[in-house]
């Protein structure tokens, strides 16, 4: 449910915010450019443009309409937001951020390597253990944190298996441990 509000808001606010683009003013601009051409085709095509406009303005006023009318009353407080307002939309935690607030409670004596400048995960130095971030889960706005020990079979050919210590997932805009 919380899924469909967010979409049908956002989408309202992508009609809202097309529809503020183009202004009484900017109809006025075009219509005076039209009058100081001298072709009389270049006149034709861009009072098409401006009709073409007010039309498509008419329309999408009319899903928003149509938008409002399918959600919640409780929902319109969310889409009826003007331009000039902010929407205060939580910003996310990185992944790196989800990874540390595992590492605190679940592998405080483990030590940062980093695999290229913005990624890293963490490894305790005297085994085989690891924290890792796995896993964007977009649907359910969260990261997967894995915590694991890897497990060496055979020496010669480096082949081994894991051991699974902990899953963890975190908000990734709360950044709750769920």
């Amino acid at each position: 449910m919380k899924r469909r509000r967010l979409i049908i808001g956002l989408m309202i606010l992508m009609c809202l915010s097309f529809t503020a683009g183009y202004s009484h003013v900017d109809y006025t601009k075009e219509i005076y450019a039209t009058q100081t051409e001298k072709d009389d085709r270049e006149k034709t095509h861009v009072g098409f443009y401006i009709r073409y406009l007010q039309t498509m303005k008419k329309d999408i006023l009319q899903i928003i309409h149509s938008l409002l009318s399918i959600i919640d009353k409780s929902d319109i407080a969310i889409a009826t937001h003007t331009q000039e307002e902010s929407l205060h939309m939580p910003s996310m935690i990185s992944p790196m951020e989800a990874l540390d607030r595992i590492k605190e409670i679940h592998a405080t004596n483990f030590i940062k390597v980093w695999e290229n400048e913005t990624r890293y995960y963490y490894k305790l130095s005297e085994a085989e253990y690891y924290l890792v971030n796995e896993d964007y889960i977009e649907e359910d706005n969260y990261y997967l944190i894995h915590l694991y020990e890897f497990v060496l079979d055979d020496e010669v050919t480096g082949i081994g298996h894991t051991v699974t210590y902990g899953w963890f997932k975190v908000n990734c805009f709360t950044g709750e441990i769920i």
